[in-house]
């Protein structure tokens, strides 16, 4: 059985215009039994009410189903933090949309459909695939629409059975910092742990970067594939245009792995050639001293650009950087509800992201405090 994996996919209808991937890349799609790619947003009527939530609301055009088929697609993952921006009449409609043409994990009409283990046999060779996300706004959250979260016991338990029933199992997991081209030690102790309890590989999306990938206990963990196709409705491209794509060559007794690079420019994917920033990460993640010092650094320099000063204008509080006090006081004025109320906390305390990079950052401060005493 052959497998590829791509990234995060968001395709805008305005922006259609021929086919989505190239000649090249369709010959490469067409060669694999399962082609799966992680649907980074439902599909929404216009009529349908956005949730209400911090951050962007996102959404894919009516036409991606069809166009994500016609590539060669036949598996979607539905674990993300977009996939319930338009409440449960989105969630349910893009269901509708996808049948009977993908198979799709990690989101459903409840628990139990949204926590499922799809498995695939083909010559006598098992394969399952897991899709859970970290905490937003839809993760985690029991109701008539619900996305898998990746803490949650239930996700834990169908990796248990994975383990029992699948000769091959890969945990797909949409979680990570955001533009950072490493995964936080958080994110890769937790799929180092799904190695641990069996895992045949861990595929990561979510920073809309490629992050590095290394080799555990003689299984693979691809940190995060990034982008393979983002346009919003602007039709405009989003994030980085790079992105990973992997085939497996699963045997019996063996599995194969073989990179490509992506790049989505002017509506189309094709392959590229190579990435510096794939090749930097997995050399910095080979040295343990230089993969810490640049995380630390990427959370020192988000927490205080970023989560202090929200947070402080959120409480009415002074804040230090005398160069974004205005900024951060006009929208104040204004009542950007958007920006500064009770959402917005949960928004950056919930995710468990945001939270490990504060955590690290103020560990950081008070250790350097004590250190100049």
């Amino acid at each position: 059985m052959k497998i590829l994996f791509v990234g995060d996919v968001v395709l805008s209808d305005r922006t259609y215009s021929g086919t989505l991937v190239s000649s090249e890349f369709h010959e490469l799609i067409a060669k694999h039994d399962i082609a799966c790619c992680n649907l980074e947003g439902c599909i929404a009527k216009n009529e349908f009410r956005p949730l209400n939530k911090r951050g962007p609301n996102i959404r894919n055009g009516f036409l991606t189903p069809e166009r994500l088929k016609e590539s060669g697609f036949n598996m979607v993952t539905l674990a993300n933090n977009h996939i319930l921006d338009y409440g449960a009449k989105g969630l349910a409609y893009t269901l509708q949309a996808l049948e009977p043409d993908f198979y799709f994990l990690g989101a459903g009409m409840g628990k139990r459909s949204a926590y499922k283990l799809q498995k695939v046999t083909q010559d006598n060779i098992t394969v399952g695939f897991i899709s859970v996300a970290e905490k937003e706004f839809g993760s985690g959250r029991a109701g008539q629409a619900e996305c898998a979260w990746m803490l949650d016991q239930k996700s834990w338990s169908l990796i248990r059975q994975a383990r029992e029933d699948c000769d091959y199992f890969f945990v797909i997991c949409h979680c990570g910092a955001e533009e950072l081209i490493l995964p936080l030690p958080e994110v890769k102790e937790l799929y180092r742990t799904f190695i641990d309890l069996g895992a045949t590989a861990v595929i990561g999306h979510h920073p809309h970067v490629i992050q590095g990938s290394e080799e555990y206990r003689g299984k693979k963990i691809f940190y995060s594939l990034g982008n393979f196709a983002f346009d919003l409705e602007d039709g405009k491209s989003a994030y980085n245009p790079l992105g990973l794509c992997i085939s497996v060559d699963i045997e019996k007794e063996r599995a194969d792995y073989h990179v490509y690079i992506t790049e989505y420019t002017e509506g189309e994917v094709k392959i590229n050639e190579t990435c510096e920033d794939f090749r930097n990460a997995n050399m910095i993640l080979a040295s343990e001293k230089q993969y810490r010092d640049y995380v630390e650094r990427f959370c020192m320099t988000a927490y205080q650009n970023e989560f202090r000063q929200y947070y402080a204008a959120i409480l009415g509080l002074d804040i230090s950087d005398k160069e974004n006090i205005s900024k951060f006081a006009y929208h104040r004025l204004q009542n950007d509800a958007i920006l500064w109320d009770d959402l917005f906390v949960y928004h950056n305390i919930a995710i468990e992201t945001n939270r490990w990079i504060c955590e690290r950052a103020i560990r950081a401060l008070e250790k350097n405090k004590r250190e100049g005493q």
